[in-house]
């Protein structure tokens, strides 16, 4: 999708994060003069005050406009004294006030050839590079003059302002830090601009928009201002003052790139955006923006949730651009997403008429399962696949699909396709072993999970399945798969997740080995893991049931209470729960307990619930992660 740019360069806009870079003006230009030090100002043969003099007059002739009798006194001089640097870069000035640059670059090369380390001929020089594009060969010359020079700020500004446009902002930061802000009114507002173009650029946009409203606050009825402020702060997500300072922006000029971020804004503090939307239907644009406005228009509606709104954008933009394939693909979307099933797939279908794609036949796909056409959707899964080969997410959609609706096998096929596709993902990996587990192969299933941590060992995803299934599998865990889930649980346990896990596996395999009683570091592990994260089903239900096997019924009691809460359905909380009960003397309790349990029981085998409830959530977390990119 398109984004739209600053007022007054028309109605169409580049993306906002550089918006503050293209509107800087050259910071050296018209800043104090640098400081020269006595090494620049040698005169080299020349005598001092006669020098002096001579460029005083010109100086004075170029305040009065006689630029002429300026380059002619400088010229004849020159003539006389040829290695006169300051009266050389004088005359450069000169020539670059006529826009003579061609003869103003050769004085002030000239004048950096007699003296090397001129901290003047080398800040021209990199002004004037700046001024004609040359922004590579500026930040050379800037560079150097700051090195030379590291206490001037108007080297340091000219210099950042080059670095931000070459989008080189770390070091563009460095090099302001600590430069205060010039005292002239323009050039006060054109830092301020710098350092949000700079801030936005090292990814605090909430700074960025603190700099344009300090820029604003010299300037408050600056419309331009306003407008640029606005937008910093729609990067910031600060839409009540983006609403504030765009709206009588948008008032004034009607300008579609100005009511755009104001209607996104305006949606995003849910705000009366009706007056705003209805101008922005019929905006005075050029037919070669129309398109991309319509575009960003209907992505704006479409992330507000105004289904119906988006739908009506993307048909506009197509109406205006008949033809084209991705246009309608844009369209399918919309109405995807809005509900419109039926007219989706005729969209679709007119952009598959126009050249099919990948990222189309996956949409065709995603359209066909909520209509219920799962062998459909199947099939266009699989042409997703053939014609992206190379591409991840399509192979996961497919297989993906095929869980969906419980054929394991194949989708185990084409997950083990992908894994010899694409050996580093971890999320393939990961669908290979829930796949594994979910047609109860469970030493495979471990194996895949394992491979997954791996490749990513900070993958709170692998582990945290890896660990879920290795506690709902009715044979002991594997014993590398539980040191895994143990090293990352205690390096990072501040949510007690994976501490959960740890305790909860490591329990499991004292008691399958027969040892008499849970070791006292498996219970202090839990009881951490219950205390970092209270509302966890499996630290609770873990540690009830590990101080139940140590015989501290009163605490374990306690404990199921809450596993049982948090799992109302789990037939084997309910059995604890009984079994503490009867060591309570709580008979009747007890009693109540196991008729809970056998209902429980009668409502589902927990095993297959378990797995469903994996399925499920593994199915979310999946979709949720995975993207559709337009063609």
């Amino acid at each position: 999708m398109m984004r739209l740019s600053k007022c007054g360069e028309g109605p169409l806009m580049p993306p906002q994060r550089w918006l503050f870079l293209l509107s800087l003006p050259l910071l050296l230009v018209g800043l104090a003069a640098i400081p020269a030090s006595t090494e620049s100002r040698d005169q080299a043969g020349a005598a001092p005050d006669a020098s002096k003099a001579v460029i005083a007059q010109a100086e004075e002739s170029l305040r009065r406009g006689d630029v002429d009798g300026a380059s002619r006194l400088l010229s004849e001089w020159l003539n006389r004294h040829p290695h006169d640097i300051a009266a050389r870069i004088t005359l450069g000035v000169v020539f670059q006030s006529t826009g003579d640059l061609k003869r103003a670059e050769s004085a002030f090369h000239t004048a950096l050839q007699d003296d090397p380390r001129n901290v003047e001929a080398l800040a021209a020089l990199g002004s004037l590079s700046d001024q004609q594009g040359r922004f590579e060969e500026s930040e050379s010359f800037l560079a150097r003059a700051a090195r030379l020079q590291p206490g001037s700020p108007p080297i340091h500004l000219q210099w950042a302002s080059v670095l931000a446009r070459l989008h080189r902002y770390p070091e563009a930061a460095k090099a302001l830090a600590g430069v205060p802000a010039p005292e002239p009114l323009a050039q006060r507002i054109a830092y301020q601009r710098l350092k949000a173009s700079v801030d936005l650029g090292t990814g605090n946009a909430r700074a960025a928009a603190r700099d344009m409203e300090a820029a604003l606050k010299l300037t408050p009825d600056d419309r331009n201002l306003q407008v640029a402020t606005g937008l910093a702060e729609t990067e910031a997500s600060d839409w009540s003052q983006a609403v504030a300072h765009l709206a009588p922006a948008f008032a004034a000029n009607h300008n579609p790139s100005v009511g755009l971020p104001l209607l996104q804004a305006e949606l995003a503090v849910h705000a009366d955006h009706e007056s705003t939307l209805k101008e922005l239907w019929s905006p005075d644009l050029p037919p070669d923006q129309r398109v991309p406005f319509l575009l960003r228009l209907g992505e704006v509606l479409a992330h507000a949730g105004l289904g119906a709104d988006a739908v009506r954008a993307f048909q506009q933009a197509v109406e205006a651009g008949p033809g084209r394939a991705d246009l309608y693909f844009d369209l399918a979307l919309a109405q995807f997403q809005a509900g419109q099933l039926a007219a989706a797939l005729e969209s679709a279908g007119k952009s598959k008429s126009l050249g099919d794609s990948a990222a189309l036949e996956d949409l065709v796909g995603d359209i066909q399962e909520a209509r219920g056409n799962s062998l459909d959707a199947a099939h266009s899964y699989q042409a997703a696949v053939d014609l992206a080969p190379d591409q991840e997410q399509y192979r996961l959609a497919l297989g993906l699909e095929l869980l969906k609706h419980g054929t394991f096998e194949p989708a185990l096929a084409v997950f083990q396709e992908a894994a010899a596709e694409f050996p580093n993902s971890t999320r393939v990996h990961l669908a290979v072993g829930l796949t594994y587990y979910f047609l109860e192969k469970y030493p495979e299933a471990i194996k895949a999970l394992v491979e997954a941590s791996q490749i990513d060992p900070k993958s709170e995803l692998a582990l945290g399945y890896l660990g879920e299934i290795q506690l709902q599998q009715p044979v002991t865990p594997d014993p590398a798969a539980v040191r895994r889930i143990c090293l990352y649980g205690e390096s990072h346990s501040a949510g007690g997740e994976a501490l959960a896990a740890c305790g909860a596996l490591q329990l499991r395999v004292e008691h399958d080995r027969g040892d008499p009683a849970p070791s006292a570091s498996t219970v202090e592990r839990l009881r951490r893991a219950a205390s970092l994260a209270p509302a966890n089903p499996t630290a609770r239900c873990a540690l009830g049931q590990a101080l139940e096997w140590a015989g501290q019924w009163q605490e374990a009691g306690k404990q199921t209470e809450v596993c049982i809460r948090l799992r109302p359905d789990s037939a084997e909380a309910h059995y604890r729960m009984a079994n503490i009960f009867r060591h309570l003397g709580e008979t009747q309790r007890a009693q109540e307990q196991i008729k809970l349990h056998d209902e429980a029981q009668q409502r589902l085998v927990e095993t297959n619930a378990q797995r469903d409830r994996t399925l499920k959530k593994f199915l979310y977390t999946m979709t949720s992660a995975s993207s559709k990119d337009s063609p």
